[in-house]
């Protein structure tokens, strides 16, 4: 009985094993696919690559209680690049407690190959900015 169970236990085992050798899709991934890469809280200028598909993420703080939130403003070529969501997620707080901060995150798909720039501002609606950031996009097949 042991002997027959180690067997089934092996057998199951090498089944579950990949071929180094294999170069298949179903074992290396499907070509073209990529996780969402994400920008965490990015400074200044920053690079993005990817295949068009993909998406990618800029997460900034944020706190839209006082009117301020982060826009995209003009220059970004929508052929290459295109706004997929925008979302808020509030800080851990005491219930009933008003103007907490966040973070914002807006999220972004290539369409095309191509390059464009994606400018933000963090400004109220109308107003004049109190911050900036860069993404520098790069999409290539």
């Amino acid at each position: 009985m042991r002997r027959s169970l180690a067997l089934c236990a092996a057998l199951g085992l090498s089944a579950c094993a990949v071929d180094a050798l294999n170069t298949g899709k179903e074992v290396k991934g499907l070509e073209g696919a990529a996780a969402m890469q994400t920008l965490y809280k990015p400074d200044g200028v920053s690079d993005v690559t990817l295949r068009p598909g993909g998406k990618f993420e800029v997460v900034l703080r944020s706190n839209p209680s006082t009117g301020y939130f982060w826009q995209v403003i003009s220059g970004l070529d929508s052929g290459v690049v295109t706004q997929a969501d925008n979302t808020y997620e509030s800080d851990p707080h005491p219930e009933g407690m008003v103007g907490v901060g966040g973070e914002e995150t807006l999220t972004f798909e290539a369409m095309m190959p191509g390059k464009t720039t994606i400018d933000l501002i963090y400004a109220r609606s109308g107003g004049q900015p109190v911050e900036g950031r860069t993404i520098r996009v790069s999409v290539q097949n």
